[in-house]
């Protein structure tokens, strides 16, 4: 899904890597930041806390869009005070991810 958003955003350098918040956080302390990160926040049992480390960690100009399985208003409202681009539930639409991406 992520692949074919990037695609059709004509975005052609990009890495995708499998994990969480603690993979995003390990690349974020080894190299620059991109300018996206798209964060699966699914197994985090504290999302906010855990998206708050790397927010940390990240230059102030990359977009954090975290994905997690909850739709909850609370937990949106939280991540948009700690500067996260976007909050979207799974499953995915390339749409949305497209629309989130701009």
């Amino acid at each position: 899904m992520v692949r074919e958003a990037l695609k059709s955003l004509n975005i052609k350098k990009s890495d995708i890597i499998k994990g969480g918040v603690k993979e995003a956080i390990e690349l974020v302390s080894n190299k620059k930041s991109p300018p996206y990160l798209i964060i699966d926040v699914s197994k985090s049992e504290l999302p906010v806390s855990d998206l708050n480390r790397l927010a940390d960690l990240c230059d102030p100009t990359v977009n954090l869009i975290a994905v997690g399985l909850r739709n909850d208003v609370g937990l949106y409202r939280d991540l948009m005070r700690l500067g996260i681009s976007d909050y979207l539930v799974k499953p995915l639409f390339s749409d949305i991810l497209n629309h989130s991406l701009k």
